[in-house]
């Protein structure tokens, strides 16, 4: 048995306010797909960034552990979105929401300034990674998982296309987006005898109705894509026939 494993953000994780239940993500579906020739481990977590992915925690419980010949990255649209706060001063003010006296001010603080995202976006570029850091610590993930796993291919999967919801709130994002899918690209490109991409950003440009209404995450349909991809490209270097599955 082979191992394949996911390495992302919330994009390939449940969503149980928006009924994106385990049975809808494209783990289990790849798992169910592909049965007992491959085990399928998602690590991914919400709020996950190129930046976290590389540190020495998910270095070790991600990558070195994981004995996988096969990868997933998806990454990018924490990195990549501008944001109305750092992430340390976001952070700062979570913390301070949730207390008894002072939280009130500080949950009416955070959606005014949310009420005002567009042109505060528009006002000040804030991305919690910025391109340069984004390319240089995937460019680290790829190394760290050839130097640490029998591997046989790397699965990229880019940035999906913003939806109507996500472009009326955030100032710039189709360019931010499409900047950092070009340095995707481009390591993808460098690699091609071990990367290859799974381009949802094109997918979701000719069908925006593959994402839930908050513009980036995935519905089961999205979901049903990556899996069908992964299914297709797998199923050579698992010894089986298009036949079999």
């Amino acid at each position: 048995m082979k191992i394949l494993t996911i390495l992302g953000d919330s994009l390939a994780t449940v969503r149980p306010e928006e009924k994106i239940a385990t049975k809808d993500l494209y783990s289990f579906k790849v798992q169910k797909e592909l049965g007992a020739r491959v085990y399928v481990v998602n690590r991914a977590r919400g709020g996950n960034t190129a930046v976290k992915e590389d540190d020495l925690e998910s270095f070790i419980f991600d990558i070195t552990a994981a004995e996988s010949s096969f990868f997933v990255i998806h990454l990018g649209i924490v990195d990549c979105a501008p944001r109305i706060f750092t992430e340390y001063r976001k952070t700062l003010i979570e913390k301070w929401s949730s207390k008894r006296f002072v939280g009130r001010f500080f949950r009416y603080y955070i959606r005014k300034k949310s009420k005002n995202r567009f042109k505060l976006t528009e006002k000040k570029l804030i991305v919690y990674t910025p391109p340069a850091d984004f390319e240089k610590h995937l460019r680290s993930i790829l190394q760290k998982i050839l130097d640490h796993n029998p591997v046989e291919k790397v699965y990229f999967v880019n940035i999906a296309f913003p939806g109507p919801k996500m472009t009326s709130r955030t100032f710039g994002i189709l360019e931010q987006i499409q900047k950092y899918n070009s340095l995707i690209f481009d390591i993808v490109a460098e690699h091609k005898s071990i990367a290859e991409l799974i381009d949802v950003f094109t997918l979701t440009k000719n069908q925006p109705d593959l994402l839930l209404e908050d513009g980036h995450h995935f519905d089961p349909r999205g979901h049903d894509y990556i899996a069908r991809e992964l299914k297709l490209r797998m199923t050579p270097l698992l010894g089986l026939s298009s036949k079999e599955n």
